[in-house]
């Protein structure tokens, strides 16, 4: 376990300005994640820990309650170990499996994914799974939530390939279907 300071976590995440969800999204982990780090109910890998670090421009050990210097690190981007901080990471899904492996999933895909006659019923692809787990929705969504989404991924796509027949040489869809 960490020595996490949970008010040093918390005095840098407010004065920058950032909300438990708006930082969780920066460092793509859940915002449940992210509020038990901050009550210590959890504490954070050694890559979310320097993630945190970089995100909040503090020093690590500061934010370990290790020394107690300024906590701010320089806005100079050569200051940080790794480079400027991150930009949120979109995790790529391909399968129900690989949701349900990923802890950090949000809730409602996570809930589809284990609605496993549910999901077979929809034959959702694995490029469906991909989109729908790209999405970044603050608050999260609902397993309806994501159907509905589904729902219009398809629809969308329907019209698209409509469309693009039209362009093409021959009968038009509109004709086929009047006929």
């Amino acid at each position: 376990m960490t020595e996490l300071n949970l008010a040093r976590l918390r005095s840098a995440r407010e004065r920058h300005g950032l909300t438990q969800s708006e930082l969780s999204r920066t460092l793509g982990v859940t915002q449940a994640l992210a509020g038990q780090w901050e009550r210590g109910y959890k504490d954070p890998s050694l890559a979310n820990l320097k993630e945190l670090s970089r995100v909040l421009r503090v020093s690590l050990p500061w934010l370990l309650g290790m020394d107690e210097t300024s906590p701010t690190i320089a806005d100079d981007p050569s200051a940080y170990a790794s480079g400027p901080p991150p930009e949120p990471r979109r995790p790529r899904y391909t399968s129900a499996a690989e949701i349900l492996a990923d802890y950090d999933a949000p809730l409602g895909l996570r809930d589809l994914a284990q609605a496993r006659d549910m999901a077979r019923v929809l034959r959702i692809t694995p490029e469906e799974w991909t989109a729908l787990g790209s999405l970044d929705y603050p608050g999260g969504l609902t397993l309806e939530g994501y159907c509905g989404l589904l729902g219009m991924l398809r629809t969308s796509s329907l019209q698209a390939n409509q469309q693009a027949m039209e362009q093409r040489p021959g009968r038009k869809v509109s004709e086929i279907a009047s006929a």
